[in-house]
């Protein structure tokens, strides 16, 4: 069992360790944020399918 929890660990930590590596911030907007419109079309969360 507990080898399951630490492959379960550390499959987790490369998921979170892949969508920082991903993350942007503000370097990428799709609008303006000139209005809250804008600003909330540049609040999203955009995954790419990953091939199996």
């Amino acid at each position: 069992m507990e080898v399951n929890r630490q492959l379960s660990q550390r499959r987790a930590e490369m998921v979170r360790d892949y969508l920082i590596s991903e993350g942007s911030g503000g370097d990428k907007p799709v609008a303006d944020n000139a209005t809250p419109e804008e600003r909330a079309a540049n609040h999203r969360v955009a995954l790419p399918r990953l091939q199996s």
